[in-house]
């Protein structure tokens, strides 16, 4: 009988090792080495696999317990929100605020006049319009605010128009604290003009990327926190000029107007900041 050895390379030495054979032989023949490797690719993927589905129960599971469901019943819509910690459905009564309209309107005016007061324009007649007496400012405004702000319009002008900027504001917060006192957190912004009729960021929206053009580019920037006392004055109210405009129908008046200058942190934003003790207005 003739015995036919493998061939081992010339490096290895010929001796009898338990394991040995089927792992490091190379036999083309022989199917133990294929199959481990088979089994080592299996486990890698099993393992990876369960990995990725762990992650994604944990998404699912947060996404699903942070989910509010709404169903229509005729013309009437019921709310229900997903307990995260029993997994039930709980239900979102419906709830309903009351604002006094006159409320919301003296806001509105109080708005555009902080807005017109503290900003200026390019258009010398909208300009003249603005702070004249016929404008916004004069028909909202006491004799005695009336008083205050042409010294600071003046003011106003040789640091915007003398150097070539035009100011524009951006009014964070508005709010009623007390019986017809006012309170409005608001920045200003010193930019410089592109043309006579335009300005570098070119919005007057109170919108987030407006504000962040506006952080940008301005050349100098002023944080106020503003106390305004409102009254209603009869003889403010009604229509005026040929137009017949009804700028203040009511006979909005503001009586007091109190400016404190808030300092300017980068890290800090306007609902952050400490409360101002109230002014004696």
């Amino acid at each position: 009988m003739e015995v036919i050895l493998a061939q081992y390379p010339e490096s290895e030495t010929m001796h009898d090792e338990l394991g040995a054979y089927p792992l490091r032989l190379d036999v083309a023949a022989l199917p133990e080495r294929r199959f481990f490797k088979m089994i080592r690719t299996l486990t890698i993927g099993v393992v990876m696999a369960g990995a990725l589905m762990i992650i994604l129960g944990v998404i699912l599971n947060y996404q699903i317990a942070h989910q509010d469901v709404t169903v229509q019943r005729g013309n009437v819509w019921q709310f229900y929100r997903i307990d995260p910690q029993e997994k039930v459905l709980r239900t979102l009564e419906s709830q309903t605020v009351t604002i006094n309209p006159l409320r919301l309107y003296v806001e509105k005016m109080l708005y555009d006049y902080l807005m017109m007061r503290n900003s200026t324009a390019w258009d010398k007649k909208e300009l003249e319009k603005n702070f004249g007496s016929t404008g916004l400012i004069a028909q909202l405004s006491s004799a005695a605010v009336l008083s205050d702000f042409a010294g600071e319009k003046s003011v106003l002008l040789s640091k915007t128009q003398a150097h070539g900027l035009i100011r524009e504001a951006h009014i964070y917060d508005l709010r009623l604290t007390s019986s017809n006192l006012w309170v409005a957190y608001m920045e200003v912004f010193d930019l410089p003009q592109t043309n006579k009729s335009t300005v570098v960021c070119g919005c007057s929206d109170n919108s987030r990327s407006c504000l962040d053009c506006k952080i940008k580019n301005a050349k100098n920037r002023e944080r106020y926190k503003i106390w305004i006392r409102t009254s209603f004055d009869r003889s403010k109210a009604g229509c005026r000029g040929l137009e017949g405009r009804c700028d203040n129908p009511l006979g909005i008046s503001v009586d007091r107007y109190i400016v404190t200058f808030v300092p300017i942190h980068e890290d800090d934003v306007y609902w952050n900041l400490p409360p101002a003790l109230q002014p004696e207005i």
